[in-house]
């Protein structure tokens, strides 16, 4: 059996649920039996035919139990005919109403659907019946209707895990038009700070962040190619399914990762970019914010590259995380669901910063090194060892670079001496030229 409903993230992925046996054993046995000359022989050629390379099973590893990662289940996975997929045993959870963290139980194919965190996520497919198993009875009436609804009540899922639906649900958004009252509900009153409403359906607003992520990757303004510049497209579209976690960044930022991690098994790069995006987002506001208020005034190259260097490498899609997130929690407006919100406030604003960075040639900001590092200052002032100046030293001499791009070594010397009371270095040190 496996999971007959795909989410965004499942298009190159499947799932095997395992009826007697655990993914650690079928496993084993599926790559022993996938390399047998005869087996290997039969299937080489049909993967041939859809364009595969190969049709052993590949890459079988085995995923230990971690109770600190909240991971109290053994699963296994490699790949199968170009597909990732991971091997699991059905299985139940029970929580001692202490923890997030179940403790996993072999269970039943009912218990394993009704456990999971959404009706259309609990339909499987009998792979020797042929045939479309839906065991909560509303999996196939809800994936058609295009609603959204736990296969238990609502307040015992939250109950059970309170995080669990807010970070699994939004992978579904681009599929589903509505959620079930009964789910709104519950999700009002466990996470007001989202604030949802039940008129006009929520998530009304989610949509925002997927229609302007797809304008802006057909886009060849400044601002569509700082969004391009991330290699993979995939993790673009991720950081739309959440970008309103944003609005949990103050309070449970470190719940918020942690928990995006987990719901879909991300490599440590995306969960480090969420991480990144959450806690550098109001740094990156307040960088636009610095833009925007004076439009005729440029404000110095130095603020901005300092910036961009400080948020790192993956800067553009982090800024790219913000501004989907802030159309995700723009006020609602008669036309700020439309395609007319494209050219309002939002877009103007992130256009003046990449605008900014390209006119400045920024873009390589997170690159820059200081001309002189920490001993050659030293060496400069004539010092055998640091100070607290030491710090302000380098800080002050990268913004200075920004500021005065042709300029050399020669030049930061200098213009670094004549910094030295300002910085506080000891005045009776021997100055060296």
């Amino acid at each position: 059996m496996r999971t007959a409903f795909p989410r965004p993230r499942d298009l190159d992925h499947g799932w095997l649920a395992l009826s007697k046996v655990t993914g650690r054993e079928f496993g084993k046995f599926l790559e022993s039996f996938s390399a047998e000359p005869e087996i290997e022989s039969k299937y080489r050629q049909k993967a041939a035919d859809l364009g595969i390379p190969g049709s052993r099973f590949t890459r079988f590893h085995i995923m230990e139990r971690n109770a600190g990662m909240s991971k109290k289940l053994e699963t296994a996975g490699g790949k199968l005919f170009g597909l990732d997929i991971d091997l699991v045993n059905l299985r139940k959870e029970v929580y001692d109403g202490q923890s997030r963290t179940p403790e996993m139980e072999f269970g039943t194919p009912e218990e394993d659907a009704f456990r999971r965190d959404a009706t259309v996520n609990s339909i499987f497919f009998h792979l020797e019946k042929q045939e479309i198993v839906d065991l909560t009875g509303r999996g196939l009436k809800d994936l058609d209707a295009r609603i959204m609804t736990t296969p238990l009540d609502p307040r015992q899922t939250f109950m059970d895990d309170p995080l669990r639906h807010p970070f699994e649900s939004n992978l579904y958004t681009p599929v589903f038009i509505r959620l079930d009252s009964s789910l709104l509900q519950a999700l009002q009153a466990e996470f007001p700070i989202l604030g949802l409403s039940i008129s006009p359906p929520w998530p009304i607003t989610w949509p925002r962040a997927y229609r302007l992520l797809a304008y802006l990757l057909k886009d060849g303004s400044n601002l569509g190619m700082m969004v391009q510049s991330e290699e993979n497209v995939h993790h673009l579209w991720i950081m739309a399914a959440y970008a309103p976690t944003a609005g949990l960044r103050q309070t449970m930022l470190r719940q918020a990762v942690q928990e995006a991690t987990a719901a879909i098994r991300t490599p440590a790069r995306i969960s480090k970019l969420v991480e990144s995006a959450l806690k550098n987002f109001d740094s990156i506001h307040n960088t636009l914010d610095t833009i925007a208020a004076q439009p005729e005034k440029s404000p110095p190259r130095s603020l901005i590259g300092i910036a961009i260097r400080s948020w790192g490498a993956t800067w553009s899609t982090q800024v790219t995380y913000v501004m989907l997130a802030q159309a995700v929690y723009a006020p609602q407006t008669s036309s700020a669901s439309g395609s007319s919100s494209l050219a309002g406030p939002l877009l103007e604003r992130y256009s003046a910063f990449a605008d900014f960075v390209w006119d400045k040639d920024l873009r390589d900001a997170h690159l820059q090194r200081p001309l002189l590092d920490g001993n050659e200052i030293q060496s400069l002032f004539g010092l055998r060892k640091g100070g607290k100046f030491l710090k302000s030293a380098l800080d002050d001499l990268l913004a200075w670079q920004f500021d005065h791009v042709d300029s050399g070594i020669g030049e930061a010397k200098a213009w670094l001496l004549g910094q030295r009371e300002r910085l506080g270095v000891p005045s009776n040190s021997k100055t060296r030229p």
